[in-house]
């Protein structure tokens, strides 16, 4: 089911992660919410950032939620990238908060989806693509 149009703006983030957070709270526990939300957000700021021009219109997310699962569907119309979760997970997540020369700016979202959810992908969609991101119930 078609869940938001966001537009391709950081600001159109919040809504759409308060809206999320809304419709999750009786179907799964806080540290669930707090996983799906974190993977929307993020996946919703990648694609901001480095998805297709802003010509290309939307960003759609879609959410299905059934009796065993969460699944969040985010199409931004740019074709799937093999590999790019290939490395992705707490290796990335794992620095000295002390030296804070070295924190590294950014590289770790895709780490934060992996970790957040049980399953993560791609999917086709007609000529479009769809990262899929599953939380069990």
């Amino acid at each position: 089911m078609r869940f938001r149009a966001v537009e391709r703006n950081l600001d159109a983030i919040g809504p759409v992660a308060d809206a999320l957070r809304a419709t999750l709270k009786d179907v799964l526990d806080e540290e669930g919410v707090a996983c799906v939300e974190l993977a929307l957000v993020e996946a919703l700021t990648n694609s901001i950032h480095f998805g297709p021009d802003p010509s290309a219109g939307p960003i759609l997310v879609f959410l299905d939620v059934t009796d065993t699962e969460v699944a969040v569907e985010i199409d931004d119309g740019a074709p799937p990238v093999p590999g790019l979760f290939d490395g992705a997970g707490a290796e990335k997540l794992d620095f000295d908060p002390a030296d804070r020369q070295n924190i590294p700016e950014n590289g770790r979202g895709l780490s934060l989806i992996v970790l957040s959810m049980d399953e993560v992908g791609f999917r086709a969609a007609g000529d479009r693509s769809r990262l899929r991101m599953v939380r069990r119930r």
